[in-house]
């Protein structure tokens, strides 16, 4: 879920950049926002018949874009579910079981669409899943972890120490856990992304003396995935509320004299909790091979409030497995049939922009030839379309350089469950890794897909890039502008 409306609220410091400006750097990936956005390409397939090779392969081919843009990813996935994040699952699950009945529903009215919609909702991605990704990656040498819990603070860790330069995801909780620098809106089809970089965050509406704890607290004041925020509270009104209180008690306080509603009881409490799931949940260490809290504990928290927040502190035998993908996360206990034969997958071709379709390189430029040259599309079981020496060609020219026309408003499919049917509109649900205007069905085509040429602009050079120094205690009551850069 992240924090609502944080990006907005800090526009002014994120700005457009091309993904080859961070040639070189190593980068933490989430890896389940990857997961999802390759099942949503095929999520009636994901949701009743469990395709795991179809993830796998969709995966592959992002690893193929960060190498073709010699970026070094080490993906990251979440482990065991967050006791902080507990009621948050259940709405999740929730929503995903009413999708699915959704979706049966739809499908026997004949409401293709409404059905794809739900199906896409209904779509749970597992440590089952990501085992089989992490076992393929292996297989080629590329870094993986696990997070004893979320991947969020497992990249916070990454980031704060220097161990990674950026992190690439779509979670705006980066901001608050400190992260120093955030690749949002990855599109891996005009090679852009929008970049966060900590150290501008005094030039936005937070202000120059901005603290750790005063961006974290406003963040939950106003509704975050640890607590569901104060009604009628947004992140302006939660900035002004909190102004230059250093404790919880101070926030409290504010909050009476400056909100006119009723408070819940156990506020402070939940307030707490959510600060400490912030600052302390557990992550993997990769150099001692150990779990450790995000910051240390100050030494008066109590068992109870640690197991309630972070969960339970595991022995270092299963937190390795874990990390490495060997064991399921939630259960313990080791997967079953993770072997991969890597010749089960399709081939993946040698082009240099992401491809999401089922459908052969030679199809695809088959299709945009018809496209091409329409007049000679009644000509086309003659196999003189083209001549050989431009067939011959276009089959060696990669896909993303040849030069395709703007999809129309309206736009037909077919695919291997549903009737033809008529779009008219070109998006039907926020994915953040395709352009606004394409449209994803279960067997997409290129041709459909508007492919744009990133062009260099005037813009002044990424700022080298910094990551903040290992974090002490005393560091979240520090100005963020004052902090130490390496």
């Amino acid at each position: 879920m992240g924090i609502k409306q944080l990006l907005p609220f800090v526009s002014s410091i994120i700005h457009k950049s091309s993904i080859d400006k961070f040639k070189n750097k190593k980068a933490a990936i989430d890896g389940y926002a990857l997961l999802h956005r390759i099942a949503t390409r095929n999520p009636r397939q994901i949701v009743l018949n469990n395709d795991y090779s179809f993830i796998v392969n969709g995966m592959l081919e992002y690893l193929k874009f960060f190498n073709t843009h010699k970026i070094i990813p080490i993906f990251v996935f979440d482990g065991a579910t967050l006791p902080s994040k507990k009621g948050v699952e259940e709405e999740r699950l929730n929503r995903r079981k009413s999708a699915y009945s959704n979706a049966l529903k739809y499908e026997k009215e004949g409401k293709q669409i409404e059905a794809l919609v739900c199906w896409k909702q209904a779509i749970d991605i597992t440590p089952f899943h990501a085992s089989k990704v992490i076992n393929a990656f292996h297989k080629r040498g590329v870094q993986c972890i696990v997070a004893p819990y979320e991947a969020d603070a497992q990249m916070a860790y990454l980031s704060r120490t220097g161990y990674v330069d950026v992190v690439i995801c779509e979670d705006s909780d980066m901001i608050p856990y400190g992260c120093s620098v955030v690749l949002f809106k990855l599109n891996v089809v005009s090679n852009t992304c929008d970049v966060y970089q900590a150290q501008d965050l005094p030039k936005t509406p937070f202000g120059i003396n901005i603290t750790l704890f005063q961006l974290q607290i406003t963040c939950i004041l106003s509704g975050c995935d640890y607590f569901q925020g104060v009604n009628g509270i947004g992140l302006k009104k939660a900035l002004k509320i909190v102004g230059s209180c250093k404790t919880i008690k101070q926030v409290i306080l504010s909050l009476k004299k400056n909100y006119n509603k009723p408070l819940p009881n156990n506020l402070e409490e939940q307030l707490n909790d959510a600060l400490f799931t912030f600052n302390h949940q557990y992550i993997y260490d990769i150099e001692e091979k150990t779990i450790i809290p995000l910051t240390d504990f100050e030494g008066n928290e109590t068992t109870e409030l640690i197991e309630r927040t972070l969960g339970k502190k595991l022995d270092q035998g299963s937190v390795i497995q874990i990390a490495e993908g060997k064991i399921d996360p939630n259960t313990l206990e080791p997967f079953k049939n993770n072997e991969i034969d890597i010749f089960d997958f399709e081939p993946i071709p040698e082009i240099k922009q992401f491809q999401t379709s089922q459908k052969s390189p030679k199809w695809c430029v088959d299709d945009i030839l018809k496209k091409v040259h329409p007049q000679n599309e009644e000509n086309e079981d003659s196999n003189e379309l083209v001549s050989g020496e431009e067939e011959s060609k276009l089959d060696s020219q990669p896909i993303s350089e040849i030069k395709i026309e703007e999809p129309q408003s309206t736009v037909q499919r077919k695919d291997d469950f549903h009737e033809e049917t008529e779009i008219k509109s070109n998006i039907i649900d926020n994915d953040p890794f395709e352009p606004e205007n394409s449209f994803t069905f279960i067997q997409e085509d290129l041709t459909s897909l508007k492919r744009v040429r990133y062009e260099e602009n005037n813009d002044d050079e990424l700022t080298e890039l910094s990551t903040f120094s290992n974090k002490t205690p005393s560091d979240i009551e520090q100005p963020l502008s004052k902090r130490k850069f390496e």
